[in-house]
């Protein structure tokens, strides 16, 4: 989901008077958490279109799962590709707004999120306290799942073999 998209979609829920660029802000803050959330390096499943000429924006896992260590991809051409081999180091996208329209980091059907949060905002601001309260409860389960479908799909490796007694 983009930010325009976000906005436009919170402003059908809670219509309001509150600018678009304090919105998209806000977005932004709730896009550096989540990036937090997710961790810095991204595994990379399939082959980027920039490989050829941006191998170097790349990381591999020098270390393990547990404790891994990223060392930036080197070399004078791009090595072959190996799918699940490579890491891109991803930060919340810069606040441009509005000149520029970002991607905001969470895929569907989780960046439901984005909408959430704006109406809790939105909400809080304007004193809707009973409102807010449902907002946020509906927000913090939806945060959940987006949590668990994360977890789920970037599970540690575990070193201890537990055994049944």
């Amino acid at each position: 989901m983009k930010v325009k998209e976000a906005i436009k979609r919170a402003d059908l829920l809670r219509p309001n008077a509150l600018g678009d660029e304090q919105k998209a802000a806000w977005l932004h803050d709730l896009d550096g958490q989540l990036a937090e959330f997710f961790g810095r390096y991204w595994l990379t499943e399939s082959k980027p279109s920039d490989w050829q000429t941006n191998w170097t924006d790349y990381y591999v896992n020098k270390g393990t799962e547990r404790k891994p260590i990223y060392a930036k991809v080197t070399g004078t051409t791009a090595p072959e590709w190996e799918s699940g081999k490579y890491y891109k180091y991803k930060t919340a996208p810069e606040n441009q707004f509005p000149q520029v329209d970002v991607e905001l980091l969470t895929p569907p059907p989780y960046d439901e999120i984005y909408v959430l949060w704006l109406a809790c905002k939105i909400d809080y601001y304007h004193q809707e306290m009973d409102l807010y309260a449902n907002d946020s409860a509906i927000y913090e389960q939806a945060l959940a799942e987006m949590r668990a479908w994360w977890r789920r799909g970037h599970v540690p490796a575990c070193s201890t073999k537990w055994e049944g007694l």
